[in-house]
């Protein structure tokens, strides 16, 4: 019994190495040769390729077939809730995240009214009698400083929550607006750190009182607008965040490393009111004052309030007699300002205070106990 020949499709093979074909299957090829072989005039005189005509028809009915249309993703039962039930689930939730749950839900909860209103809820006024206890001001606070990270946080929005709440408050008191909201410059003054009776907004208040305001609860400054560059925007967001009392994480964030290159830049651009809010929300390295006070003077042109901001919060450790800066001081003792002659008596001043310290320092009863014990 001889073998069945298989053989692979695809697979080439020489003239050589064929398979052996049986007599029928070779009697079978050698017909269909013959066919294959015939002159066009025996063949059949109907052709076998098709007319114009249904070349034609059959490239319409092509053309005219429906195309398949994308399935649209089936709605959930949350999705499919009216806008009103859903703008009061997300503020019974209070959930940032719900509008990340799916493109539907972010379209149906990413309107300004809904922003405004979630705003006006989590930051109280500076009229309002807030009474909450322990775990609602905790609540609250981390509600605010998540919202302050969100990317449709804006300087705009916030300045139109501050107006809106500014005029109710006008309106309750039977008067017309002040406009304070819109005076968005920094209340430090080089002198003290805060203006004795500084004007702030009524809203926002990012800090809450606890046991008597024996210390403050505070939200936290989102690291996008402790760095530069200094748009006016991010300049006039972190003014009204300072004063409405916010503050920064620097135990479990990197903010102060952000907030000296954000320094730096302020100081080189020459935005003294960002120097001063950056100043008040954090308390600098004072080992990073000699660099500063260089970069004020000999790169940014010794802008006189940054200076003085500079000498007043880092005053211990300010190296009055830096050969550099008295060089740059009479470099500039005759520009139409007079500003190399002022930074020079700066120096000679903060030198004298230096000199004081050092002698009551060594004045003092402590000091001499240690020598005498010496």
């Amino acid at each position: 019994m001889s073998l069945t020949p298989i053989r692979v499709r695809g697979k080439r093979k020489r003239k050589d190495d064929r398979i052996p074909q049986s007599p029928s299957q070779s009697s079978h090829s050698e017909e269909r040769s013959l066919t294959v072989s015939l002159p066009p005039s025996t063949k059949t005189s109907r052709s076998n390729t098709p007319s114009s005509s249904t070349t034609t028809r059959t490239s319409r009915s092509q053309s005219s077939a429906p195309k398949r249309r994308r399935r649209q993703p089936r709605l959930s039962l949350l999705e499919q809730l009216p806008t009103e039930l859903l703008h009061d689930i997300f503020f019974h939730a209070l959930n940032l995240d719900l509008p990340l749950a799916s493109p539907h839900l972010a379209s149906r909860l990413s309107s300004e009214h809904l922003y405004i209103k979630l705003l006006l809820f989590a930051f109280p006024g500076r009229l309002e009698d807030v009474d909450w206890d322990l775990d609602e001001i905790y609540l609250r606070t981390d509600l605010q400083t998540r919202i302050l990270q969100c990317k449709w946080m804006t300087r705009d929005l916030l300045r139109k929550c501050g107006q809106l709440y500014e005029e109710r408050v006008a309106r309750a008191q039977g008067r017309t607006t002040t406009g304070v909201y819109y005076d968005s410059g920094c209340y430090y003054d080089p002198g003290y750190y805060f203006d004795p009776e500084p004007e702030l907004p009524y809203w926002p208040v990012c800090h809450v009182p606890v046991n008597d305001e024996e210390y403050y609860i505070r939200c936290c400054v989102p690291e996008k607008l402790l760095h530069g560059p200094w748009t006016d925007d991010k300049v006039t967001f972190l003014s009204i965040l300072v004063q409405g009392g916010a503050t920064v994480d620097l135990e479990n964030t990197t903010a102060s490393e952000v907030m000296l290159e954000g320094l730096e830049d302020a100081i080189r651009e020459g935005r003294a009111d960002t120097v001063g809010d950056l100043i008040l929300l954090d308390d600098f390295d004072f080992a990073s004052a000699p660099s500063l006070m260089r970069l004020a003077v000999l790169e940014a042109g010794c802008d006189r309030r940054i200076v003085q901001m500079l000498i007043y919060h880092f005053r211990s450790t300010i190296d009055a007699g830096d050969s550099m800066l008295w060089a740059w001081a009479a470099k500039n003792e005759d520009g139409s300002q007079n500003i190399g002659t002022w930074l020079r008596e700066k120096l000679k001043e903060e030198m004298r205070v230096h000199q004081s310290r050092q002698s009551r320092k060594l004045a003092s009863p402590s000091s001499n106990a240690d020598v005498s014990a010496t």
